[in-house]
């Protein structure tokens, strides 16, 4: 057994099983070069060192549409599986209460405080597993691309 977070060392290792577990963070997600350097390690490196019956499983929330996950989820070979605390909303965006998931854990209660104390964006992400929505947040991705090139 090897743990190591995004870019550890595994040259010459030979895996027969990988674990992404919650690999996708703000930090690496925050760019789209943020997130190509995560992607371009695990497909350049990680991916490489599985052996062939060997299996990558990877656990987590959606933060983008060009994200570590999301590629997954595209590329042949692979499977997913979005877990989510509710799958109908209303018209206004409230849960319907038929549609919880989790309710031991995640009681509609539980969900509407969450609502109202975190921004819509973020709400979606953790508790429908949905990619930000382009245009939803304050900031715009390219302004921090344009940042991050320009040092």
């Amino acid at each position: 057994m090897q743990c190591l977070g995004p870019g550890g060392p595994v040259l010459g290792s030979r895996l027969s099983l990988v674990l992404f577990d919650d690999v996708l963070s703000k930090e690496n997600t925050l760019t789209s070069h943020r997130r190509q350097a995560l992607k371009d390690w695990v497909f350049s490196t990680l991916t490489g060192r599985v052996l062939s019956t060997g299996r990558v499983w990877a656990f987590g929330n959606a933060w983008y549409g060009d994200d570590l996950l999301h590629e997954l989820a595209e590329k042949r070979g692979y499977a997913w599986k979005r877990f989510e605390t509710h799958t109908e909303v209303d018209g206004l965006g409230n849960p319907d209460p038929k549609s919880l998931t989790w309710p031991s854990k995640w009681t509609l209660e539980r969900i509407k405080r969450f609502l109202v104390e975190n921004l819509v964006h973020e709400a979606r992400r953790q508790l429908r597993s949905l990619k930000y929505a382009a245009g939803v947040g304050v900031w715009k991705e390219e302004w921090f691309d344009r940042a991050f090139t320009a040092g």
